[in-house]
């Protein structure tokens, strides 16, 4: 059975890491690491003007399994 973990989401929208660590953080915990990637302005001498991200269509599914995991676990 799966089950529908709010904090897991594919989305076109920004992400914002402190939302994120505020959804997740508790007093509890001895750390929390959050990562941002930033895009240069260039690649094998070409610049870049845009990045493209796409996701498999069972990444969802996979992400909410591994998240059930890591909870019950832990």
């Amino acid at each position: 059975m799966t089950v529908r973990s709010p904090l897991v989401q594919i989305t076109e929208s920004a992400i914002d890491a402190r939302d994120v660590e505020r959804a997740v953080w508790s007093a509890s915990d001895g750390a929390m690491v959050t990562f941002s990637g930033v895009v240069r302005d260039h690649d094998g001498g070409r610049d870049v003007l845009d990045i493209e991200y796409s996701a498999h269509p069972t990444a969802r599914d996979v992400l909410e399994r591994l998240a059930g995991e890591v909870a019950t676990e832990h």
